[in-house]
């Protein structure tokens, strides 16, 4: 099977100037963003069903379909407000921490954002940088895109957002190793639209990954936008079930600068013409959640980043829309 997925463009000027984007309000003057991309075709995407599932793992590719249902599995219903899903979900949340745990052999693990996803046939042109916006159910736009949730310095700063003083010097990563990690699960009984896709990141070099900043009105983030390299080989799991969930990890703190695994995951939602809603947990109303077997549950929402949507996996005529949840935590585990 062949699909569409769209790249930064390899420019020269960002070898004298660092890609960016800026959500939120400017002059008419200053440009929204630097960023430039284009479009690949014919790009050959594998049906994990239908390959050696032991060759794909954390360690190596950097993805992991599992086998796991859900007995906290939230309905959509929940998502009708934000503010009451932030509680209703804490079980769901405590059970992912507890799959993420046994599948990295983690001594600790910190949830510290979830997201609900909805595809919709309504379109909107890819590439377009939205000021912010209070809109709880707002419709992101789609960014055909393929990225990287962070960088290597993004990550760090994430773990000194979401680990307290005394966790970083417990942890210290001489002797323990830090993966950012994320379980996504569909919440429809088969996925027939909108399948997550995955770049294996044992096919993907250095030199095709280029650091973005993407400024908000309150806070900086860099993310990891990459180059086209025909190398480079995608997969997804064709009828994926809610006992499908894939994880992945977008950060890793073993490897050293240079090195893919220190970055994660290229990812991709591989669907045509849809856009997502999504609700998150409100930033100020809980603190993330540690399974550790001796502190309170709870939940926090970090920031939002855009999906990737290579083209090709086209959705079946009647398939109902795809609603997932996504679960993003930091697994602590102990270096042998």
């Amino acid at each position: 099977m062949e699909i569409s997925v769209t790249f930064l463009s390899d420019l020269q000027s960002y070898r004298i100037e660092k890609p960016y984007e800026l959500y939120l309000p400017t002059e008419p003057s200053v440009a929204r963003t630097n960023c430039q991309f284009t479009e690949h075709d014919k790009i050959t995407i594998r049906d994990i069903r239908y390959e050696d599932t032991s060759k794909f793992d954390l360690n190596t590719s950097s993805f992991k379909f599992v086998k796991h249902s859900s007995s906290k599995l939230p309905t959509s219903s929940l998502f009708n407000n934000a503010e009451n899903a932030n509680f209703k979900l804490v079980p769901y949340l405590e059970e992912t921490a507890a799959l993420v745990k046994s599948q990295l052999g983690a001594s600790h693990v910190v949830c510290f954002d979830w997201r609900y996803r909805r595809n919709s046939t309504r379109v909107k042109r890819p590439h377009v940088y939205d000021e912010p916006t209070t809109e709880r159910n707002a419709t992101l736009s789609p960014a055909h895109i393929a990225h990287i949730d962070e960088s290597r310095a993004e990550g760090f700063r994430k773990l000194s957002v979401y680990l307290g003083r005394d966790e970083l010097e417990t942890f210290d990563l001489q002797n323990w190793r830090i993966v950012l990690i994320n379980v996504w699960r569909p919440l429809v009984p088969v996925v027939e639209n909108a399948p997550l896709a995955f770049c294996d990141q044992r096919t993907v070099e250095f030199n095709s990954l280029l650091d973005c900043d993407k400024v908000h009105v309150d806070h900086v983030t860099e993310g990891i936008y990459l180059l086209h390299d025909t190398e480079q080989k995608w997969y997804w799991m064709s009828r994926q079930t809610s006992s499908d969930p894939v994880l992945f990890s977008s950060w890793d703190s073993t490897t050293e600068p240079g090195g893919i695994a220190s970055f994660g995951i290229v990812k991709a939602e591989a669907y045509i013409h849809c856009v997502h809603h999504m609700i998150s947990a409100s930033r100020a109303a809980l603190g993330p959640i540690r399974n550790n077997n001796t502190i309170p549950a709870q939940i926090q929402h970090l920031t939002r980043n855009p999906a990737t949507i290579p083209h090709g996996l086209e959705e079946a005529e009647g398939a109902p829309q795809r609603e997932s949840i996504e679960v993003r935590s930091i697994a602590i585990i102990r270096k042998t």
